[in-house]
């Protein structure tokens, strides 16, 4: 996983001429920088992904798209029981 972010961070250095202060993607730029000099096991891997969406689409909306996923999170959490196995929810693994 250590090469995971050593990828993006090289997508972000070839994709995004940070030198130039006026881009409106700066920020984003500048906090995915920050993200990835967190430990691997730390990186906010929803934030970051909706971060580099951001500078694709400036129309994304982070806080609302993280929003949605904590909505779904706590739907899921509420429905499934913690430590549930696949076939107590009724689920079938194709195989």
């Amino acid at each position: 996983m250590k090469y995971s972010a050593c990828l993006v961070a090289l997508f972000i250095v070839c994709t995004i001429p940070i030198a130039h202060a006026t881009r409106p993607y700066l920020v984003e730029a500048l906090q995915i920088e920050k993200i990835l000099k967190q430990p691997e096991g730390q990186i906010d891997l929803a934030r970051t992904k909706l971060l580099i969406d951001k500078i694709v689409d400036p129309s994304t909306d982070i806080e609302a798209t993280l929003g949605r996923l904590d909505t779904i999170v706590a739907r899921i959490r509420k429905d499934v029981p913690m430590m549930a196995t696949s076939q107590a929810v009724g689920c079938r693994v194709a195989g």
